[in-house]
């Protein structure tokens, strides 16, 4: 779900959705040098910053439990925090997550499968 707003808080884009074979091409059309980009932190929230990062300013992952006004929000769904999470962003009361670089996860892979291997010879 994808929502823009402008450096006052207005909402200029969205609430919209965007199928994930699409994103890519979505973003490289749409998002400027100048965009701030915040992601709620899901399954694909990693693929999703590392394929924007380097068009945009900033993205800032965030930890759904951290957003106290998202989580506690009645009913929570994808098109409110699409709208509530920009503002808080805007308004700096989002903690941003630390995000791994992009070769951490690959030696983490590498480091489970010489774990399983060596279980697996003894």
């Amino acid at each position: 779900m994808i929502v823009g707003v402008d450096s006052e808080g207005h909402q200029v884009l969205g609430p919209r959705r965007i199928r994930w074979p699409n994103s890519q091409g979505w973003a490289q059309q749409h998002l400027t040098p100048q965009d701030a980009v915040v992601l709620e932190m899901t399954t694909n929230a990693l693929t999703v910053y590392d394929e924007i990062s380097p068009q945009v300013h900033s993205v800032t992952v965030v930890h759904p439990p951290y957003v106290a006004l998202v989580a506690r929000a009645r009913g929570k769904t994808d098109r409110k925090a699409a709208l509530i999470l920009p503002q808080l962003h805007a308004a700096g009361l989002l903690p941003q997550l630390w995000v791994p670089p992009k070769p951490a996860p690959q030696l983490r892979a590498l480091v489970a499968q010489r774990a399983k291997m060596v279980r697996l010879a003894t």
